[in-house]
């Protein structure tokens, strides 16, 4: 049984599968790049990118032309709010599943904001796979994402910058089920 205490902490993202009726594709290539947080007071982050994302001509996004904007768009996608586990039926998955949901406050597609964001949440081997199925006019589209605890250097395999970890942050006052608390202090 996953916890909430179990998902505390920095997630990286090391698969992106879609499943669209028996075709599989992977949205943003076999190798996208992408952080998962949950923090102790409730809070959470999904940031993914394909791994070979072109830079603009411009310094920035105001001054690129419209073409280069919509592609960085299309290659990436956000979005955080809070977060919390429940237990039980959810469709279409099997019975008594973990289910870790996302009430997004932030989003790149303007569309999110305000929506649940349900999520089948199942951790063995150290690594979390969370899966959902997302209805595309006639079809479902299941989808599976793989994560592994993040390092210190935000990379597998990479040498860290720095000698030392941040310190854990905790709040002692989280006691509710929407604000998912480590009782001993400590993340992964």
């Amino acid at each position: 049984m996953t916890t909430a205490a179990d998902l505390l902490g920095t997630w990286q993202l090391i698969a992106w599968e879609i499943d669209g009726g028996g075709r599989l594709e992977q949205p943003f290539g076999p190798r996208p790049v992408g952080l998962l947080s949950y923090t102790p007071d409730g809070w959470m982050q999904a940031s993914i990118a394909a791994a070979e994302r072109h830079a603009l001509s411009g310094p920035s996004t105001r001054s690129s032309p419209d073409v280069e904007v919509a592609a960085t768009a299309r290659s990436y996608f956000s979005y955080a709010g809070r977060w919390w586990l429940e237990t039980g039926r959810d469709e279409p998955f099997e019975d008594n599943v973990e289910v870790v949901c996302h009430e997004v406050v932030v989003a790149l597609d303007p569309a999110m904001v305000g929506s649940i964001q349900r999520r089948h949440a199942h951790l063995d081997a150290g690594r979390l796979t969370l899966a959902a199925a997302e209805e595309v006019g006639t079809t479902i589209r299941h989808h599976r994402l793989v994560w592994q605890p993040a390092d210190a250097a935000g990379r597998a395999g990479e040498a860290p910058q720095t000698t030392s970890a941040p310190a854990a942050r905790t709040d002692p006052t989280a006691s509710t089920p929407t604000a998912p608390h480590n009782s001993t202090g400590t993340q992964r």
